[in-house]
């Protein structure tokens, strides 16, 4: 598995045989050495690929790739009312870690401790 990382946007390969991305996200290292918390934005999975456990598999090498950066937390963001998503981060482990209510919709940050 291929993980790219270039200008903070993450490119997700799952092996060789793809010449496009599987997946994506923008990944925002900590900007301070005591901020031990990325933050994922923006992830998805080609519309095609999706369900077939691309965007968990693509989250666990990110969380690899942090781990070995030293980051110690990551967070994301998803609308609570995504209940597919919501589904797949809290099996990875993340927790609620504040909302923001807005128009049409609460959307929540999830954290999750990577050390």
């Amino acid at each position: 598995m291929i993980i790219t990382v270039g200008e903070s946007v993450c490119n997700y390969f799952p092996n060789t045989r793809y010449k496009s991305p599987v997946g994506e996200c923008t990944l925002k290292m900590p900007w301070h050495p005591r901020c031990q918390t990325a933050e994922i934005w923006n992830l998805r999975v080609r519309k095609r690929l999706q369900n077939k456990g691309f965007g968990q598999k693509m989250l666990n090498e990110i969380f690899q790739f942090l781990k070995d950066k030293g980051v110690n937390y990551v967070a994301l963001g998803c609308y609570r009312d995504n209940d597919r998503a919501m589904h797949v981060y809290r099996k990875l482990g993340f927790q609620p870690y504040y909302s923001v209510l807005q128009t049409d919709s609460e959307h929540m940050w999830l954290r999750k401790k990577l050390a």
